[in-house]
């Protein structure tokens, strides 16, 4: 069986593929029906069009980790639409993309998972823990995989949509409340849940949930749905933090999207970008799935002055946001125009147009230091090869300048 699963879409494949050597566009047309690829087939989409596959009826089965349709996006740019199908239900995986760089592709599958996620993890998906208690009671049960290759540039996609079912939310097990469900995909360079935190829009009758924009970066293969009400993975979204001049004070504003488990916020603040201290203690709204405005004001600042959210959870966790710079009183130059490459990287990155005579320092999630050193050349080279796989925030500050990057260290 599985060999004639192989020869039947490897037979579809060449059809293709041969029709685009003629000059046609090759195209999928549904029409009622269902391909069900299965026993670790591959399924190729040789048009990176997003009309490549029409749906008129039918689906697409996957059912399976290894059971793939692979897409030849490349730099195609619109609205992809994945009719996958479960049971008799359409299940359909839709979003918008940008083109990326490079000649890449994305491919997809689903499968079913029962109550117990842990028991059915995707290969490298290590847990479904949150807060190291496994947290399958308050998943949906399913995995998706939108795993995108062979790009040197991974494409940002927008109004990212999964069809889910209702019957996966409420099955025996669960202890899951549908409105308050959020996505959350795993990072595989941290082993970790928690680092992307999206806002959603959940449309409860037609039984889907859109996530608005995931850049490259933060294009992991596999995501699930977590339910936000019970034990969950989903800290807090902010969506913007800023700060303006006032009459000799600085107005600190930022907004938050959803909030899970949130304790308080810590406004900090610094002259050098480097050594920090805190301006004052904002508490949080606990849990929330509305947008949420905080400010604060600032009344001893003078000069260049930089700030940086901390926030709290419950249990103790805190994350840091990017910084901000400030000037009241004055016009600031742009910042320099240093380059980092390569990135994501084994350990090694280079520097490019860097400042000289700038501090370099490199802070954990956390915003524990792990390095600092001196700029002595515009094209320097450092080394983490002895730090762990992670997202670190290089700062570099030459006296009046303040600029950070995101390094992704990946072994």
């Amino acid at each position: 069986m599985k060999i004639l699963s192989l020869i039947k879409y490897l037979i579809l494949f060449f059809l293709c593929y041969a029709a685009k050597l003629a000059g046609a566009q090759q195209r999928l047309v549904m029409s009622g029906g269902y391909i069900n690829i299965a026993n670790g087939a591959t399924l190729i989409v040789g048009n990176s069009s997003t009309n490549a596959i029409v749906r008129n009826t039918g689906y697409i089965i996957t059912e399976g980790e290894n059971n793939t349709l692979k897409w030849n996006t490349g730099t195609t740019t619109g609205t992809y639409t994945i009719p996958l199908g479960y049971s008799a239900n359409y299940i359909p995986v839709t979003f918008t993309k940008t083109a990326g760089t490079g000649n890449g592709y994305i491919s997809f599958s689903t499968y079913h998972t029962g109550w117990n996620n842990a028991a059915m993890l995707p290969a490298g998906v290590l847990n479904v823990n949150y807060n190291g208690a496994d947290n399958s009671a308050f998943t949906i049960d399913r995995f998706w995989k939108i795993d995108a290759g062979g790009y040197t540039a991974k494409p940002t996609i927008t109004n990212l949509l999964f069809t889910y079912l209702m019957s996966e939310v409420t099955a025996s097990g669960n202890s899951i409340t549908e409105s308050t469900m959020g996505a959350q995909r795993w990072n595989s360079t941290i082993n970790d849940w928690g680092d992307f935190i999206p806002g959603v829009t959940i449309n409860t009758t037609n039984k889907t949930l859109t996530v608005p924009t995931v850049g490259g970066n933060d294009l992991f293969k596999w995501w699930t749905l977590p339910g936000l009400s019970g034990n969950h993975f989903l800290p807090v979204e902010l969506t913007s933090f800023k700060g303006e001049c006032s009459n000799g004070s600085v107005n600190i504003q930022w907004h938050t999207a959803s909030e899970i488990n949130n304790d308080h916020f810590t406004l900090e603040k610094s002259s050098d970008g480097i050594n920090w201290t805190a301006v004052t203690t904002i508490p949080g709204a606990g849990n929330s799935n509305s947008p949420l405005d905080y400010s604060t004001t600032d009344e001893t600042t003078s000069g260049e002055t930089y700030y940086r959210l901390q926030q709290t959870d419950f249990n103790g966790r805190s994350i840091y946001s990017s910084i901000i710079q400030l000037t009241c009183g004055e016009v600031i130059s742009n910042a320099v125009a240093t380059t980092v490459y390569p990135n994501p990287s084994t350990g090694i990155f280079n520097l490019q147009h860097a400042p000289v005579g700038a501090t370099l320092s490199i802070r954990n999630p956390l915003g524990e230091l792990v390095l600092t050193d001196k700029i002595t050349s515009t094209d320097q080279q450092i080394s983490l090869e002895n730090i762990s796989n992670g997202i670190y925030i290089l700062t570099l500050y030459d006296g009046k300048i303040i600029t950070t990057h995101k390094l992704m260290v990946q072994k």
